[in-house]
């Protein structure tokens, strides 16, 4: 379902995942294929929402069966999701501006159209 400033986010992320998809979708056009990878990024931003939130409950260090201090779990897959998330952005081309890229991109700044900023 569409609305007047893009699609509609998919009922299943979470409220952090549906401002990005909402922030991005009423600034950029996408296909259908560009949504689902609009989709992952949007869930890896509610997954490290959930990193952060277990670090700041339990701290970045945890200790070990031998007592050892050592890196928590959760700083560990909050890099990975990191990571995951640029990849994502970057396949998006969303860190790239249309002006400096020197050519159309999909999905390229909206322009035109009643879902747009710039009109």
């Amino acid at each position: 379902m569409k609305t007047d400033k893009g699609p509609l986010a998919p009922r299943s992320l979470g409220a952090i995942g549906k401002r990005f998809w909402r922030d991005t979708v009423a600034e950029f056009e996408f296909e259908p294929h560009h949504l689902r990878i609009l989709e992952q990024a949007a869930r890896t931003l509610d997954r490290l929402e959930v990193c952060r939130l277990d670090i700041k409950k339990n701290g970045t260090l945890t200790r070990d069966r031998f007592d050892q201090a050592i890196v928590s779990p959760a700083v560990e897959l909050e890099i990975k999701l990191t990571r995951s998330f640029k990849s994502l952005v970057r396949e998006l081309q969303l860190d790239i501006e249309p002006k400096d890229a020197g050519y159309s991109r999909p999905p390229r700044l909206a322009i035109t159209g009643r879902n747009s900023k710039h009109a």
